[in-house]
């Protein structure tokens, strides 16, 4: 079972819908739910999907006000290359972590050269930027 932990930030009605979707996971339970939901619910099968006691703690643990905290708006959009220049890093690295593949050091930091290069690009392209 992978209990890798993430970050994410949502906004309010993100949060409530999110909450709501769990109830109704809760509700249906892993055998009522349709093939798609129990997909997602497991990553494909790559993890076990939470049962009615895990939903029920993940619940009350984001539903305290102690663990909700507002962020800052961010100032800008990303744009267009920026968004690009994430994409490339998402397509090939992505596959690679969830296959659990081994991963050359070298191909990595070359990989990572480029990326370094072309991220200084954009930010040289936004007026005002340092690179």
């Amino acid at each position: 079972m992978n209990d890798e932990q993430i970050n994410l930030t949502v906004s309010l009605r993100e949060f409530h819908t999110i909450l709501a979707a769990l109830r109704l996971w809760q509700e249906t339970g892993y055998d009522g739910a349709e093939d798609w939901m129990n997909s997602i619910a497991t990553d494909e099968g790559n993890v076990q999907a939470l049962d009615d006691n895990e939903i029920e703690e993940l619940c009350q643990r984001i539903n305290t006000t102690d663990n909700v905290a507002p962020v800052d708006k961010p100032v800008g959009e990303v744009d267009n290359s920026a968004a690009a220049l994430l994409q490339s890093a998402v397509d090939q690295w992505r596959p690679r972590f969830k296959s659990q593949e081994d991963i050359n050091g070298a191909d990595c930091v070359d990989w990572l050269s480029d990326f370094i290069l072309a991220s200084m690009r954009v930010l040289k392209a936004k007026k005002g930027v340092a690179t």
